[in-house]
């Protein structure tokens, strides 16, 4: 579930819901980081979960399922397959 910078955040309806328990300090630390960005708090949250799945990803620390298997058509190989273009 990675969001881009400019893609709107899920509904919560749509989420999944988690409970943790965090110091008070770092409650304060999120309130102020969510009024520095003029959004709210739960939406701090995703983005920093966001960005440590993002940054687990790139270290190879999570490592995603591959994409479905497609079965070939009855002729995998096109004509120009095995064609060599020459460049301009």
């Amino acid at each position: 579930m990675s969001t881009e910078p400019d893609e709107p955040i899920e509904p919560a309806a749509e989420r999944e819901i988690v409970s943790a328990s965090i110091p008070r300090e770092d409650v304060a630390r999120l309130e102020v980081a969510a009024e520095r960005r003029g959004i709210e708090r739960d939406e701090v949250v995703a983005q920093a979960i966001d960005a440590f799945l993002a940054r687990e990803t790139w270290s190879g620390g999570f490592i995603a399922p591959p994409p479905p298997m497609e079965v070939p058509g009855p002729f995998p190989w096109r004509a120009t397959t095995f064609r060599l273009w020459r460049r301009e």
